[in-house]
C-alpha cells in the first residue's frame, strides 16, 4: 500500500514510524560554502534540539512524500533536512529515499540526491549524491570536504566510522586534489601559500588525520619545506600542527629541490625530514655542478647541506663533473642590485633568490634555472639582462 506523507518523518531505533505534522516547516537550505570555507554550525529549523531524544533518525521536507509498507521504503523531496543523532550529523538534499532492513525495524540506506550537505563537528562536506550505510557513507559528484585544516575535492568520498577512514578517489582525467594547512595558514581564507598540496588518484586519510596515504600519478608539494615529489604511491605522516612530518614513496621516485634533483626506485625521509634515503638506481643532480649515481644514497634535506653517502661505503658511487666549463656563472648581491637599478622588478628578482651566490658550471645550467622560476614572459623579458650579471 501507497499513501502520502505529511512532511515530517521521523525514524526510531527501533521502529519506521511516520509522525503527522501540520503541514510545510522547513526553511530554505543554506548552500553548503566552497572549497576550504571554515565549517560553519548547522542552520535551518532542524538540528538536535528539534529532533525528539528517543529518536536516532528525524527528517523533514517541504513537499509531500511517499511511504511504501511492503517494502519498508520512504521517499521526500523539496528542501530535505534530517539530523543522524549517533553521529551528530546534519543533512540536506533536493531528496531522499530512505529504507529499512527486510524484516527488521531500523534504517538500513538512505540515499540523498541534488545539492548534498552533510555537516559534523569539525567537518562539513559537499557533493552530488550521498549513500549512507550503518557502517560506511560514501559521496559522488564533485565531491568537496572541509575537515579542520583539510581540503579535499574528489569524485567519489567514502567514510568509514569503524575503523575511521576517510578515502576519496580521482579519476585519470580529472586526479582528486587535497590541501592540508599547516599551523600558520589562514585556513578561513583558503590561500595555498601554506601547508602541503597533493594530487593524485586516491588517497586514504587515517590515525585522525595524520597519515596520508596516496596512489596514482601522485605529486606533493610541501610549500614550507620546498620539496616536491613525485611517484606511484606515497605516504605522508603529520605532526599535530599538519606540518610534514615524513614520507615514503615508491615508483619512479623524483624529489626536486631548489637546484636539486633526485630520483629513485624508492625514498623515504629520515630522522625527522633531516635526511632523505634513495634506493635503487639512486640519482642526485645538482643544477650545473655534478651528476651523482649509485645503488643508494643518503642526502641531508637542506640543499645547503649536500651531504651524501653510500651504504655502509660498500655501495659504487659514481660522479660525473662539467670539467669543460670555464670560470662558473654566478649571481651575486652586487647583480642584484644593477638589476634593480636596469628596472627589473621586485616581483622578478625575489623569485632569484634561492640561486642567488650558487654556482653554476656552464651558461645553459644557469640559464635553465632562471628560466624554471620566472615565467614565460619574465624569462623574454629579463633572461639577457640576467644573464649578463652573472657571467664570468
Amino acid at each position: 500500500m501507497r499513501g502520502g506523507l505529511p512532511a515530517a518523518l521521523s525514524i526510531g531505533m527501533g521502529c519506521f514510524l511516520i509522525l503527522l505534522a501540520a503541514g510545510p516547516a522547513a526553511a530554505a537550505v543554506d548552500p553548503v560554502p566552497p572549497l576550504r570555507a571554515t565549517p560553519q554550525p548547522p542552520a535551518g529549523p532542524l538540528g538536535e534540539a528539534e529532533c525528539p531524544p528517543a529518536r536516532e533518525l528525524c527528517i523533514q521536507a517541504e513537499d509531500q512524500g511517499e511511504f511504501d509498507v511492503r517494502t519498508g521504503t520512504a521517499e521526500l523531496s523539496g528542501n530535505v533536512r534530517g539530523y543522524m543523532r549517533s553521529r551528530r550529523l546534519t543533512f540536506a538534499a533536493q531528496s531522499l529515499k530512505a529504507q529499512r532492513l527486510s524484516g527488521k525495524r531500523t534504517w538500513r540506506r538512505l540515499e540523498l540526491n541534488g545539492a548534498v550537505g552533510i555537516t559534523q563537528p569539525g567537518r562539513r562536506i559537499a557533493a552530488d549524491h550521498a549513500v549512507f550505510e550503518p557502517n560506511v557513507a560514501t559521496m559522488y559528484g564533485k565531491v568537496r570536504m572541509d575537515e579542520e585544516g583539510r581540503w579535499l575535492e574528489g569524485d567519489e568520498l567514502v567514510v568509514e566510522h569503524e575503523p575511521q577512514r576517510v578515502t576519496m578517489k580521482g579519476t585519470p582525467s580529472q586526479p582528486l586534489a587535497i590541501f592540508v594547512a599547516d599551523a600558520d595558514a589562514e585556513a578561513s581564507s583558503g590561500r595555498l601559500g601554506d601547508g602541503t598540496q597533493v594530487k593524485a588518484q586516491r588517497a586514504v586519510l587515517e590515525e585522525h588525520g595524520r597519515q596520508l596515504s596516496l596512489s596514482g600519478a601522485v605529486r606533493v608539494v610541501s610549500a614550507a619545506r620546498q620539496l616536491t615529489i613525485e611517484a606511484e604511491s606515497v605516504t605522508l605522516q603529520f605532526n599535530e600542527d599538519q606540518t610534514l612530518q615524513a614520507f615514503q614513496a615508491r615508483g619512479n621516485v623524483v624529489v626536486i629541490q631548489p637546484g636539486r634533483r633526485l630520483a629513485a626506485d624508492s625514498a623515504r625521509s629520515q630522522n625527522r625530514m633531516q635526511t632523505i634515503v634513495l634506493q635503487g638506481k639512486a640519482r642526485m643532480q645538482q643544477e650545473g655542478q655534478f651528476d651523482l649515481t649509485s645503488d643508494r644514497l643518503e642526502v641531508f634535506t637542506d640543499t645547503k647541506r649536500g651531504a651524501v653517502q653510500s651504504e655502509d661505503r660498500q655501495r659504487p658511487m659514481t660522479l660525473s663533473l662539467d670539467l669543460n666549463a670555464a670560470r662558473p656563472w654566478r649571481l651575486d648581491a652586487p647583480g642584484i642590485g644593477r638589476l634593480k637599478e636596469q628596472g627589473v622588478p621586485d616581483s622578478v628578482l625575489k623569485k632569484l633568490e634561492p640561486i642567488q651566490g650558487r654556482t653554476f658550471l656552464s651558461q645553459k645550467a644557469f640559464q635553465q634555472a632562471v628560466s624554471e622560476r620566472l615565467t614565460p614572459e619574465e624569462s623574454e623579458r629579463h633572461l639577457s639582462a640576467i644573464a649578463n650579471q652573472a657571467k664570468p
